[in-house]
């Protein structure tokens, strides 16, 4: 391996593995309270000359739950009910201190009684979405911010509220058409956009995975070519707030009776509006069968509704580089997803091009789903005064599924044909675990 390429396969390494440590670090930042103490001080004034207020008992519950003082803002909402039983106004707010409070259970008593016995309180099923929400009752949520919706239509932030309860649930297409949804009921297009960026991009579900993944592939029985295995192991780190991940992977490749062990680093990240960027760079230590470096830039564009474009560029470098351009369009179609890519290589003598299409049905999260891939090529070599053409055509399916909230499992089957070539069959499996 000559002088250059090994420095820069380490700039690159050193540079990505500081962006992989400073994202494993970041953490969100405490909002700093408010200043409610004038406020508290004239209503205590005022009660001492009008102790039955409720006006003035109301809003110093209001302003004590705002200053973090949620203990005494209960006792006022409770001394309220006391003397204006069912008041609906004073439920709520009892019921969102308690959820400030993480008192889940007495928090969802209050607000069911709103929503029971007021369902025309849009205000009320907000509430009790983000309680749902915030306690990891996902489902309940978005059932929820549909009272929300149901007696305010043209609110787009009851949308954008049920939009995050399908996103935590992994819902990721019901999510997407509220985003629509918000956007024609004029929510800020910038905000929504960064919304649905990060959709596309699919995160993961927890800060942290791990998976192990074994792949086999076998040749005809005519060939004497004896079977390739691949093992893979990666850990992916995913950034707070959705901007994007970094995933670090070793991998073994087993190939013509010797293997290789390979390192990579792959990163998500965001860029302009409904945009995102994807670089992949591997490098091999004591090169045996794989390329020297191996990095793969992508670069993905949403547009319009469910639409995303995006254009990619791979080197390979052996003894000399291989250069591979791709591009593609892809389309979300409520449970479905839809993507046509194309991918060239040029070299001297030789160029080939392929044409590929994946179709994927989500079961019902985006971790769940059924996969169908299928593709065709054909490259141009000379030879000679001939030119000779070879043909390829691929199929493959795959299925992934997550058994709880931790593991996870996949297993894909794969055939590739070839004129002039052994077919090849492979099988992969993968077990994923959110820790």
């Amino acid at each position: 391996m000559n002088t250059n390429l090994r420095c820069l396969k380490k700039i690159i390494l050193q540079i990505l593995f500081l962006i992989f440590i400073f994202h494993s670090v970041a953490a969100d930042t405490i909002p700093v309270k408010g200043e409610y103490d004038d406020r508290i001080a004239e209503l205590r004034l005022k009660l001492q000359t009008e102790p039955e207020s409720y006006d003035a008992l109301f809003n110093l519950a209001r302003f004590l739950s705002f200053s973090g003082k949620r203990e005494e803002a209960i006792e006022l909402y409770t001394k309220i009910l006391a003397k204006h039983p069912g008041d609906p106004d004073s439920l709520l707010g009892r019921g969102r201190v308690y959820t400030w409070m993480d008192n889940n259970e007495k928090a969802e008593a209050d607000l069911l009684q709103v929503t029971q016995s007021h369902p025309a309180y849009a205000d009320a099923w907000s509430a009790l979405g983000d309680m749902y929400n915030w306690s990891d009752r996902f489902d309940k949520a978005a059932e929820a911010y549909s009272g929300w919706i149901k007696n305010k239509p043209e609110d787009s932030n009851a949308y954008l509220a049920r939009a995050k309860a399908y996103k935590n649930a992994r819902i990721f297409a019901k999510a997407r058409q509220d985003y629509y949804i918000a956007l024609d009921k004029g929510a800020d297009k910038i905000t929504v956009d960064g919304l649905l960026r990060n959709l596309d991009k699919t995160p993961e579900a927890a800060p942290w995975q791990a998976s192990l993944s074994y792949s086999s592939t076998s040749f005809n029985s005519g060939s004497s070519r004896k079977d390739w295995h691949t093992y893979t192991f990666r850990l992916t780190r995913s950034f707070p707030n959705d901007a994007g991940s970094l995933a670090l992977e070793i991998i073994r490749p087993e190939r013509f009776d010797d293997y290789d062990h390979n390192i990579a680093l792959d990163w998500y990240f965001d860029l302009w509006n409904r945009s995102y960027g994807n670089l992949r760079v591997q490098t091999v230590l004591d090169r045996s069968i794989s390329p020297e470096l191996d990095y793969r830039l992508e670069v993905f564009q949403g547009f319009s509704k469910g639409w995303e474009a995006s254009i990619n560029y791979r080197c390979l470098k052996f003894s000399s580089n291989t250069d591979i351009y791709g591009a593609s369009i892809g389309k979300y179609a409520g449970d479905w997803y839809l993507r046509e890519n194309i991918t060239l290589v040029p070299k001297q003598n030789t160029q080939s091009i392929s044409f590929s299409t994946l179709l994927r049905y989500y079961l019902k999260t985006a971790d769940d789903y059924l996969e169908f891939t299928g593709g065709f090529g054909n490259s141009a070599e000379e030879a000679g005064a001939y030119i000779v053409h070879r043909k390829n055509h691929n199929y493959g399916i795959a299925y992934q599924r997550y058994i709880n909230e931790k593991w996870g499992c996949g297993v894909s089957f794969g055939f590739n044909r070839q004129k002039e070539s052994p077919d090849e069959t492979s099988i992969s499996v993968k077990v994923m675990r959110r820790l």
